[in-house]
């Protein structure tokens, strides 16, 4: 009897497999072919002028600062001059709407009014610099060399403000009219989270009745060695962020002299907490973004991982294990934490009677401020610690791939990196394109330049660039989109 069980398991798990491979040729065979393969000719643009361009507005230091106060108005203002003395057409030709302080909003009016407009985004903020001494190049020294444009806010986020601009005045010169208008918003403090910037803009649109067939921020890029067995590059395109939650734990406990302590302390308690939050990890699921980036992947992988990645009925525990031993694909499966800041005392020699410390939380679609808290309640054990959530924002909308907006993208990939399969997925951290959800269902986060672990590794970092090659790459991208609408 045992024995024909187990010929019974193994039959099935022959037949699940070769289920499995089945499907996986036919999904691999019957794909369409939505991409053009044409390649439309361009108009001629300047790289150098655009480089000497970027170069221009990398000087103009833009810092956003946790403290509004400390950032420089007259800054902001000297940007927008600057952009207004390189981009004379757009200047000319396009509307320009004044919405908030420091912010740039354009309108390019298309031939047919009756389709619905795009919105394409970007910010004109940058972190603060650091210890300037890290630094190869000055960080607002904007130097070209070596292939590079050098300086803060290079890569993060003016060369892509700037390659929106060079495409509309390049466009602009060749007298071409969009079919569908075209707006362009640049925000002025994604960095801090886009209250004064994006949120303004979109709210200010929102009650003017205005929507978007589809809304281009920054985020995903062109990445390589992303997955292994997937050798060619990857063009991820976000299609939902995950959310925000910073969460104070407040120990309380008697205070004193460090000479006659009762313990544990209320900095022991919290370091307890704290420790137990760590051992720990929430959960592992995988969301409709993760799914549909290994079911693109599944597309172009190497069989064996195609059957794996087209078949996440049968193989979602083994793809969680996989994805569970690196900590970026970590991410992608499961709510993560990092304990980030503490409060003692102020001398080593008293014992302070509350301490606190603060554990960032990013949230996968679906989970929720509520959930956070349950989980970390459960987990510290401790009923006398108090919870106090600090900022939150919760975990984006997620936009559905299938649809016209996101194929109109991947041409536009396509047609610049040719050898790029194009993927949605989940991006881990923040941008202001959550905040125009309110003004179109399609929102996507795409910045059109390729990126590795060495330029990954500069962001928010010293020696922040971005390549020649990837300003012309961004601005022939844009071409493309904007002449495909």
């Amino acid at each position: 009897m045992g024995v024909y069980v187990v010929f019974l398991l193994i039959a099935l798990m022959v037949s699940l497999l070769a289920v499995a491979v089945m499907r996986t040729l036919h999904l691999r065979m019957v794909k369409k072919a939505l991409l053009s393969q044409s390649q439309a000719l361009l108009p001629p643009f300047d790289l150098e002028l655009a480089a000497a361009h970027l170069q221009q507005l990398v000087r103009v230091p833009t810092v956003s600062h946790a403290h509004a106060e400390e950032d420089s108005v007259p800054d902001f203002s000297r940007f927008r001059q600057v952009i207004r003395d390189l981009y004379p057409r757009i200047h000319t030709h396009l509307i320009q709407r004044v919405l908030g302080e420091s912010n740039l909003v354009y309108i390019w009016q298309g031939a047919d009014l009756q389709l619905e407009s795009v919105l394409l985004t970007a910010h004109q903020d940058v972190v603060p610099a650091g210890d300037t001494s890290s630094w190869t190049h000055q960080p607002f020294s904007g130097d070209i060399t070596e292939g590079f444009v050098w300086g803060r806010g290079s890569f993060d986020d003016k060369g892509q403000l700037v390659a929106i601009l060079e495409a509309i005045e390049t466009l602009l010169a060749t007298g071409f009219v969009p079919k569908r208008t075209i707006w362009i918003a640049f925000g002025c403090d994604e960095e801090v989270r886009g209250q004064k910037g994006a949120k303004l803009i979109a709210s200010t649109l929102a009650a003017e009745g205005h929507r978007f067939a589809f809304v281009l921020d920054e985020g995903g890029a062109v990445v390589e060695g992303f997955i292994p067995g997937v050798h060619r590059p990857v063009a991820v395109v976000g299609i939902a962020e995950k959310g925000n939650l910073d969460l104070k734990l407040i120990s309380s406990r008697d205070g004193g002299h460090s000479s006659t302590p009762k313990n544990p302390t209320s900095l022991g308690k919290l370091a307890a907490a704290v420790s137990r939050i760590e051992q720990r990890q929430a959960p592992g699921r995988l969301t409709l973004p993760v799914r549909k980036l290994f079911i693109a992947l599944g597309y172009e992988s190497s069989f064996p991982l195609a059957v794996v990645f087209l078949n996440l009925w049968l193989f979602t525990p083994l793809l969680k294990l996989i994805l569970s031993h690196n900590s970026t694909t970590n991410a992608m499966l499961r709510d993560t934490h990092a304990a980030t800041m503490a409060i003692g005392s102020e001398a080593s020699n008293v014992i302070s009677q509350e301490s606190s410390a603060v554990v960032n939380f990013r949230l996968l679609p679906g989970s929720t401020e509520k959930d956070i808290l349950r989980w970390t309640r459960k987990r510290i054990k401790d009923d006398s610690m108090q919870l106090e959530p600090q900022a939150f924002s919760t975990p984006s909308r997620v936009t559905d791939p299938d649809q016209p907006p996101f194929h109109m993208i991947e041409r536009a990939i396509t047609a610049v990196f040719p050898t790029a399969i194009t993927a949605p997925y989940l991006m881990l951290g923040g941008t202001d394109a959550h905040w125009y959800e309110q003004v179109s269902s399609q929102v996507y986060r795409f910045t059109p330049a390729l990126m590795d672990q060495n330029e990954l590794s500069r962001m928010h970092n010293a020696d922040e660039r971005f390549s020649l090659d990837n300003l012309r790459r961004a601005i022939e991208f844009y071409i493309h989109l904007m002449t495909s609408q």
